[in-house]
C-alpha cells in the first residue's frame, strides 16, 4: 500500500469505509523525500499544482490551503487581491501571502488557467 497526503476538502468526500473509490494523485520528489499527494477532484489537483509553483509555498503548505479554504474562496481572494485570506492558513505569512495572490493572479489571467475558476472575470 501507499500513504497518500490529502487534504481535509478531500477526507470530507470519502466515502464510508469498505466501499471503492479513485483518488487522483500528485508524485513529489524531493532531495529527501517521496510524498504522493491524493485528490477527489481534478479542480483540487490543478490548484494544488499551481500553488506548488508559487515561490514559498511548497507541497505542504498547498495542501493546508485546500485544507483551510475552498476553491471558491481561494478564486475569490485572488480576484479581490486579499492576501489577508491567505494569512488564515498555518504557515502562511503576510510575505508569502502576497507573493501567492501576485503570481496566482498573473497566472490566472492566462487563458489555459481559466478553467480553474471559470467564473474568473476576462479583462
Amino acid at each position: 500500500g501507499f500513504i497518500i497526503q490529502i487534504s481535509l476538502r478531500t477526507y470530507e468526500e470519502l466515502p464510508e469505509l469498505h466501499q471503492e473509490f479513485k483518488l487522483l494523485t500528485h508524485f513529489s520528489i524531493k532531495e529527501n523525500s517521496q510524498t504522493l499527494f491524493g485528490f477527489y477532484s481534478e479542480e483540487e489537483r490543478v490548484i494544488f499544482r499551481n500553488l506548488i509553483t508559487v515561490n514559498g509555498v511548497g507541497d505542504l503548505t498547498a495542501r493546508m490551503i485546500l485544507s483551510t479554504l475552498t476553491a471558491n474562496e481561494i478564486q475569490t481572494a485572488i480576484i479581490n487581491e486579499d492576501y489577508k485570506v491567505f494569512v488564515r492558513v498555518k504557515g502562511v505569512g503576510d510575505k508569502t501571502a502576497k507573493i501567492l495572490v501576485a503570481q496566482l493572479l498573473t497566472k490566472m489571467k492566462k487563458s489555459k488557467y481559466r478553467y480553474i475558476f471559470p467564473t474568473f472575470p476576462k479583462k
